[in-house]
């Protein structure tokens, strides 16, 4: 009997998994599309759309490697969902028993939230609720994430010339602390400190892709997409 409960439970989980694939087209993200192995483990996360926008962004780290993202296509949770593999086109994905972390990217803000606070709804007797990565193949979440407070102002920021190729300006209207470059996958390749509102970031060593500028100005992060030819 438990067997038939966990088939009918992943059968369901399935059936939602095709309708959400047919919502979810192949438009520009902020968050790199994360491609994996579907023979290895695939751990299945659903997103609650409450505090969102369609078009924002929910992104899974295991540290700083991204291991599966989507874009909030729909006010239904379970036509938001996110694959996070094991193992990505790439190499190592996540590890079974690391803590889960979440990003989230609010479109209509242009803004990056790091560590978003999360829980788990047991949607079934079968669903994951740990906060960390499962080690059973197919096992899958319902993720309820915190109610952001998008009110507030941030400090305008402006990044030119995009796309470039050898140096980039960083104008703010107030000090810059920080500015940390990331590439598609969440590794860190670039960090500089900094006191001044205007700053100039030689990218010439990069190559060429899509990467994730950082910038600290006044304790907050503004993060901006930066294309590099």
């Amino acid at each position: 009997m438990k067997t038939l409960k966990i088939n009918i439970a992943a059968g369901l989980i399935l059936a939602m998994m095709i309708v959400a694939s047919s919502l979810q087209a192949e438009n520009e993200s902020f968050f790199e599309k994360v491609r994996g192995n579907a023979e290895d483990a695939v751990y299945t996360i659903f997103i609650d759309p409450a505090g969102f926008e369609i078009g924002d962004e929910v992104a899974v780290f295991d540290g700083n490697t991204l291991v599966g993202s989507t874009v909030i296509v729909s006010d239904k949770a379970f036509e938001n969902f996110i694959p996070v593999f094991a193992t990505l086109n790439e190499g190592r994905g996540y590890q079974a028993g690391n803590a889960i972390s979440i990003r989230i990217w609010l479109s209509q803000e242009n803004r990056e939230v790091n560590d978003v606070p999360f829980t788990f709804v047991a949607i079934t007797p079968e669903a994951h609720t740990s906060p960390s990565f499962p080690a059973e193949d197919a096992a899958y979440s319902l993720a309820a994430l915190k109610s952001l407070d998008k009110a507030g102002s941030q400090a305008m920021l402006r990044m030119y010339p995009n796309p470039a190729n050898h140096v980039v300006t960083l104008l703010s209207d107030v000090n810059i602390s920080k500015v940390e470059v990331f590439s598609s996958m969440g590794q860190l390749v670039m960090a500089y400190e900094h006191n001044e509102e205007q700053m100039q970031l030689d990218i010439s060593a990069l190559r060429q892709g899509v990467y994730v500028v950082r910038t600290t100005v006044e304790g907050e992060f503004i993060t901006q997409r930066l294309v590099v030819r």
